[in-house]
């Protein structure tokens, strides 16, 4: 057996945005910010609806969705959404990560309706490697959805994708994505955004749309504020877009495992036995714990702990 090692190493470009609650006002959540990161400009916006593309700063609006109360049409009732700049690579990763814990000491807070949501970039992708990312993405989805609380799973702000597919067809990687990609292109007010992962952004730029964001969008973490959740869903999610992305269409789309999840994201060797980076040896055993912390499935639980000891030996 060949033994690989294995870092992360994605130069794609990403933007992270963190929904709290509203128990700070927009002024001390500016002020907060700037402090957090002062490399950085940070604006802020009265308007839910700004959108701000390709920016080298950090915004923060209103959130209907995010307050003590969830969606609401009371202003005073809002939560907020802070934006990052467009980062790329692990020194973005980690201050992403450190700036949130720097706002949840300054008294940001987060609740049960509230998302972690990541754009990573979609530029020099083709519809047929987005068709081959998003029929991994479906494999693996029923176990990415066990490593989150309850709270996400039948949350109607990141809905499965599994059901959008019929698993025993055979699909071309172009005859997937013509399946499971967005009907709705519009940026705001879409069901279609409201999945596990949403492909509008990227849909949209296909189609020529001007001001669409090409990403593809993360939106199933829960919210967090500690930075080893940040930086670990990061690292995690770009690192399955670049271990899928030149990957085959998989031969089943039959619902993963852990191991085979764990391949999936690129965590572990197939054919191969992968040493893992510091890095990514760190995001495995999280993601691990994750399973063994919020799974409802004994089976999942079971295995995850089985791999979290046989991992700890090495």
């Amino acid at each position: 057996m060949e033994t690989k090692y294995k870092a992360f190493k994605s130069k794609r470009k990403f933007g992270v945005e963190f929904e709290l609650s509203n128990d700070l006002d927009l002024a001390t959540l500016h002020s907060a910010l700037v402090k957090a990161s002062p490399d950085k400009t940070v604006y802020q916006h009265n308007s839910w609806a700004q959108t701000d593309n390709n920016n080298d700063y950090w915004h923060i609006k209103r959130d209907s969705t995010c307050g003590p109360d969830g969606k609401t049409k009371q202003i005073e009732k809002y939560g907020y959404e802070i934006a990052s700049y467009v980062g790329k690579g692990v020194t973005d990763i980690l201050h992403m990560g450190k700036v949130a814990e720097k706002m949840k000491k300054k008294g940001a807070v987060i609740n049960k309706h509230c998302g972690i949501h990541i754009h990573a970039s979609a530029d020099g992708l083709t519809a047929d490697q987005v068709g081959i990312i998003m029929a991994y993405w479906v494999k693996i989805e029923r176990t990415m959805f066990q490593s989150c609380p309850p709270s996400r799973r039948k949350n109607k702000y990141c809905r499965s994708l599994r059901r959008r597919v019929p698993v025993r067809t055979k699909l071309t990687p172009m005859e997937f994505w013509e399946k499971i990609r967005p009907n709705n292109l519009n940026t705001h007010e879409n069901a279609d955004k409201k999945v596990s992962v949403n492909t509008v952004g990227f849909a949209g730029s296909q189609q020529g749309m001007y001001g669409v964001k090409n990403t593809i969008e993360l939106r199933m973490p829960e919210a967090s504020l500690d930075k080893a959740d940040v930086v670990n869903w990061i690292r995690l999610y770009l690192n399955f877009i670049e271990t899928t992305k030149k990957a085959e269409m998989p031969l089943s789309r039959q619902v993963a495992n852990v191991k085979d999840t764990l391949q999936i994201l690129g965590l572990q060797g197939v054919q191969n036995f992968f040493i893992l980076s510091t890095g990514l040896y760190e995001t495995k055993l999280w993601f691990l714990n994750r399973i063994i912390q919020h799974s409802n499935m004994p089976a999942l639980v079971k295995e995850a702990k089985k791999i979290v000891k046989d991992i700890s030996r090495l």
